[in-house]
């Protein structure tokens, strides 16, 4: 490796050009049929969003990328460039790769510090990672690790856990060339900018667990019996309520309230046509105005029924 590489913070995985070129030309693999995984991993940016919010109080904007099956050689070399680190999965000896964009890393830092998550400077996208900014980052990937360890735990237990970061040069980035790995990125919507997350899983990795995540999703109709489920609707929409015609509300202290008797009065602040509440117990589902229909008082629905909010 020459150190014009060393100093060009770029990840080399192997010294011969020609393994290099056929690495990062090999194809894509095809789409890996893992239905449970494809479901339970949309779940995953709310989480870490949410996490990130409740314990660092930093509030943004997370999406997950399409998940995309690949070469291990050239999902490794994807991470050139960005900050990189080993992921202990479950009891499997081989590593996970994680890796932060630089962008990611300074405005992450940036927000965790109190700031606005600015943008750092052109010079420090050149320079080595300082170790604030390490550890700040440390934190980001321990979070986002976890939340996708809960969003996985429905299906199958896979405990993932950060061990360290690597160098340019770490031992741990000469991977075998035949292997397959699936890649997960999160996209990060900074105030300086895109950044981006990258997971990288090898297929030996998942093999124990895929399984669980190649069977058939069950959706939300797993465990329920669908003739009760009609029998349930019948029965709800064939149920009666009792609806009230609201006509005002007044407030009026407790002393004259308990001394009202027949003959007394109170008044209302309304129009001669007022707008007038349908309600079911206390809750609101329509206005509209009172009218007469063969002879007896009617209600004129000027909202749906159902999609009335009280003002606050």
């Amino acid at each position: 490796m020459s150190q014009a590489e060393r100093n060009s913070g770029r990840v080399v995985l192997a010294e011969n050009p020609v393994e290099r070129r056929q690495a990062s030309d090999a194809p894509m693999a095809a789409h890996l049929a893992l239905p449970v995984l494809d479901q339970l991993v949309k779940e995953w940016a709310p989480a870490f969003m949410a996490r990130l919010e409740a314990i660092w109080g930093v509030r943004l904007d997370v999406s997950l990328q399409p998940l995309a099956p690949m070469r291990l050689t050239g999902a490794v070399q994807s991470l050139e460039g960005m900050q990189g680190g080993l992921v202990r999965c479950g009891e499997s000896r081989m590593p996970a790769f994680i890796a932060l964009c630089r962008n990611a890393v300074f405005g992450l830092t940036d927000c965790a510090l109190g700031g606005p998550g600015r943008a750092a400077p052109e010079a420090a996208l050149t320079r080595a990672i300082t170790p604030v900014e390490a550890s700040i980052s440390q934190g980001v990937v321990v979070h986002a690790l976890e939340s996708l360890t809960g969003v996985l735990a429905p299906a199958v237990p896979f405990p993932m856990a950060f061990s360290r970061w690597i160098q340019q040069d770490d031992e741990s980035l000469k991977v075998r060339s035949g292997d397959m790995a699936l890649v997960l990125t999160l996209a990060l919507a900074l105030p300086a900018g895109a950044g981006n997350l990258k997971l990288v899983l090898p297929m030996p990795v998942l093999e124990p667990i895929r399984p669980c995540l190649a069977g058939t999703y069950p959706g939300a109709d797993f465990g329920t019996d669908p003739v009760w489920r009609s029998h349930l609707a019948r029965a709800v929409q064939s149920s009666t309520t009792r609806f009230e015609v609201v006509l005002g509300e007044t407030s009026q202290p407790l002393s004259l309230v308990r001394g009202l008797a027949v003959g007394d009065t109170l008044t209302f602040d309304l129009d001669a046509d007022p707008v007038v509440s349908l309600a079911v117990d206390e809750v609101v589902v329509a206005r509209g105005r009172l009218g007469q229909a063969n002879g007896r008082v009617a209600f004129r629905f000027e909202t749906p029924a159902g999609v009335v909010k009280e003002q606050p």
